[in-house]
């Protein structure tokens, strides 16, 4: 599975198809009733995202999705049916929120008043027409408010198929977009052969989300999580971590966003890398996120990397399928010493990260509202912190399709000032995906960036660890 951008993604021409909620459950949404659910800390803080960068007339890159191939000819109508079982397995997908004086209220249909059924919509004279196609309907249907907010469709070409889902990220993390390709494909199988998709129960996110909100909404300043968060804050009185280059912009400078991708290493080189990393007291991951750190002192001169890092709250296995916002974000402080060697520095992240274990049971925005005033933190801002994220792929079920398949994760348009990281590590290499400010200084210095940190992590596999170097932070383009 790659990350790609909607719009870069390889596609054919063909005959357009979508699915989408039939007359019974049109009919049903007209009625659907509101419960008591609240959105979680995640889905509220997005929705607040969401309205501030409409505020402000920028878009906010707010949903995610999936495209696959199938050969030959799909059928339409079993692929509906797979569809709507998958949409009725998971509990997320029943609904949607609504604005409510200041907050957000749930609207909740019975998943058995839920199904979609195909159109056929046109034709598409070429791949762009697919993309244009498919991003429109994406860009309409998946919102967090006031419908259902994902949407399914295909284009039908000459010897295969492609079959494309979105959602508002309300309904889903990263995760879920792997999970979901395998269990869409199970069941697609079993509509069209009759092999069982034998798929294991899951647990519902808006249980999730009422039950993390009770027991977060009694914490105090005296929680060690907050306290861990605290000292976090006074290491750096700037506030929040940006990209450690310089990207020619100014905080709050939103242009809008291209997505990036740099190759690390190839397969080989990481399970050679893993193995120094441990004999050397580390771990791969580490390993990596102090060659960003090793990039950030030597380019932009930085003495400390500082992140926030997602992490999974898919912690029983009933969530493990699941989809939702399974994710919290633990902030990561890296000491990197102009003196301290690549491992020296992999050494301390891998404490940082044990460290930072304190602050994983309380989400992070509930953290934030109790700190707001230290970290100034705006639930109604555009303002949010940028992301480093590593996922680990290569054990995740279905990845035997990804390539026969040409499974890939897809992403719409939005604007940002600053760049998100995605490390990750697949079967066959490891990778960097970025959403970048299309500007040309930020281009320019992102890709500078992880030159470095491929270098740093090759160098230090041949045995020739690189040093520091006497680069200016910002370049000129």
């Amino acid at each position: 599975m790659q990350m790609t951008r909607l719009e870069k993604h390889e596609t054919v021409a063909g005959r357009l198809i979508t699915w989408e909620p039939s007359e019974r459950t049109l009919a049903a949404i007209e009625r659907a009733p509101v419960t008591g659910d609240r959105p979680s800390y995640m889905q509220e803080t997005h929705i607040g995202l969401r309205l501030a960068m409409e505020r402000d007339g920028k878009r906010d890159a707010s949903w995610i999705g999936m495209a696959f191939d199938l050969p030959g000819e799909l059928d339409l109508e079993a692929m509906g049916r797979a569809l709507t079982a998958w949409v009725r397995r998971h509990a997320v997908m029943h609904g949607w929120f609504r604005v409510a004086g200041d907050g957000y209220e749930r609207v909740q249909l019975d998943p058995a008043d839920i199904e979609v059924v195909p159109r056929v919509v046109g034709t598409a004279a070429s791949p762009g027409g697919t993309h244009t196609y498919v991003g429109r309907l994406f860009d309409k249907v998946c919102t967090p408010l006031d419908r259902l907010g994902y949407g399914f469709a295909a284009v039908q070409g000459d010897a295969h198929a492609v079959m494309y889902a979105g959602s508002d990220h309300t309904y889903s993390d990263g995760f879920s977009i792997l999970v979901a390709f395998e269990e869409v494909n199970a069941l697609y199988r079993e509509e069209t052969t009759g092999t069982p998709a034998e798929l294991p129960e899951v647990a519902s996110y808006l249980e999730f989300a009422q039950a993390e909100r009770a027991a977060a909404e009694s914490i105090t300043r005296e929680h060690p999580a907050v306290a861990y968060w605290t000292d976090y804050a006074l290491k750096d009185l700037e506030g929040s971590p940006r990209f450690p280059m310089d990207l020619g912009l100014e905080k709050g400078d939103k242009r809008p966003i291209r997505s990036e991708r740099y190759d690390l290493l190839t397969a080989a080189e990481t399970d050679a890398l893993e193995v120094v990393a441990r004999e050397a007291g580390a771990t791969f991951p580490a390993l990596v996120y102090a060659a960003c750190a090793a990039a950030a002192r030597d380019l932009a001169g930085q003495s400390a990397y500082r992140f926030f890092n997602p992490v999974s709250t898919r912690l029983t296995p009933e969530t493990a399928a699941a989809m939702g916002w399974f994710i919290n974000v633990m902030p990561v402080h890296v000491d990197a010493p102009a003196d301290a060697s690549l491992m020296d520095i992999a050494r301390s992240t891998r404490q940082a990260f044990r460290d930072g274990r304190a602050s994983q049971e309380v989400p992070a925005v509930r953290v934030l509202e109790i700190l707001s005033e230290m970290f100034g933190f705006d639930a109604n801002s555009t303002e949010r912190p940028r992301i480093v994220s590593y996922l680990d792929g290569r054990k995740i079920p279905g990845q035997d399709a990804w390539l026969e398949q040409r499974f890939f994760g897809v992403t719409g348009g939005g604007d940002d000032d600053d760049v998100n990281v995605w490390i990750n590590r697949m079967p066959a290499h490891t990778y960097v995906t970025c959403t970048v400010p299309d500007f040309p200084q930020a281009v320019t210095n992102v890709e500078r960036y992880f030159s470095y940190v491929r270098d740093v992590l090759r160098g230090e596999l041949a045995g020739t660890p690189a040093g520091p170097v006497d680069v200016p932070q910002a370049l000129p383009v």
